[in-house]
């Protein structure tokens, strides 16, 4: 059936209903005129005539919205391609989710969490010493000269030079000492070496022959031996803590997580509107 002829139909009922009701309430009123002859008779006449008119437009009117009713379900079919408007999420199957992927902070494998590592110490290479000359305190050097008679070598001065030193250290050490004369007979300078235990002193005294009774100047120099003590900068540990590279020193890192979210299609509900019928569930029916 035509939609249009349909509606042009309701129409026509419409001013049908609405004449015969107009009809109907002017024979009425006609009859009730003969009938009646008085003032008072025609009053009630009159107000029948018109609560019958009320009556029979207000039936027609409620016929013609059945009616209305009735043609529109004639001209709207089912649609054949969803369920009352609506078909299933083709992005999430109609589960309402869909997988996505989010970064969890963890704690960071190589460090534990903490930010910090140990690695071996850059000063000692992780052997916890390392070798240094000792330390000491100097002694002299003091200058004295006296008059000998030597019966190999004659008459003449001689001068004896005292040096030393305190060993400042807590484990022993040893400390070579030489003192050089310049202007003695000597041709060489004149050395030896002391053995000192933790905080000990000692001192060498040495000899030599010289030109008049003026003390010569001398130099001496005293060589601290090596010795092996605890690493200052790993304080003996053979580890130093650096920040860790992998989590930057914050202890956590990222770990990609499979994760449930609510479909953006469809709004987490599972269901879409159909794409031929607008999401009415109804198409236009072809004639």
């Amino acid at each position: 059936m035509d939609l249009t002829a349909l509606k042009k139909a309701v129409r026509t009922y419409w001013l049908t209903a609405l004449i015969t009701s107009v009809i109907v309430a002017i024979i009425i009123g006609a009859a009730l005129v003969v009938a009646i002859d008085d003032a008072k008779a025609l009053a009630l006449e009159l107000t029948v005539t018109v609560l019958v008119g009320i009556g029979a437009f207000l039936l027609t009117s409620l016929l013609g919205h059945k009616f209305k009713l009735v043609s529109e379900f004639i001209g709207k079919r089912p649609c054949e391609r969803c369920d009352k408007g609506r078909n299933t999420c083709p992005t999430c199957s109609g589960s309402g989710r869909v997988d996505d992927t989010v970064e969890e902070r963890v704690d960071c494998a190589s460090c534990g969490g903490r930010g910090r590592v140990n690695q071996p110490c850059s000063t000692c290479s992780g052997s916890r010493n390392v070798n240094r000359p000792a330390q000491y305190n100097r002694i002299g050097p003091t200058s004295s000269v006296r008059y000998e008679l030597n019966p190999l070598h004659g008459m003449g001065h001689w001068q004896a030079v005292t040096v030393g030193a305190q060993n400042a250290e807590q484990q022993g050490s040893t400390f070579g000492v030489t003192v050089d004369v310049p202007g003695s007979t000597s041709t060489r300078p004149l050395g030896d070496s002391l053995h000192l235990g933790p905080g000990a002193s000692g001192t060498l005294t040495f000899e030599f022959k010289i030109h008049g009774a003026t003390a010569y100047s001398v130099v001496a120099t005293i060589s601290a031996g090596i010795i092996s003590v605890p690493c200052p900068t790993c304080s003996g540990t053979g580890l130093i803590e650096v920040s860790c590279t992998i989590c930057s020193g914050t202890g956590k890192v990222g770990q990609p997580k499979q994760v449930k979210v609510p479909c953006q299609r469809c709004d987490g509900r599972g269901k879409v509107p159909c794409d031929l019928c607008g999401g009415t569930g109804k198409v236009q029916r072809v004639p």
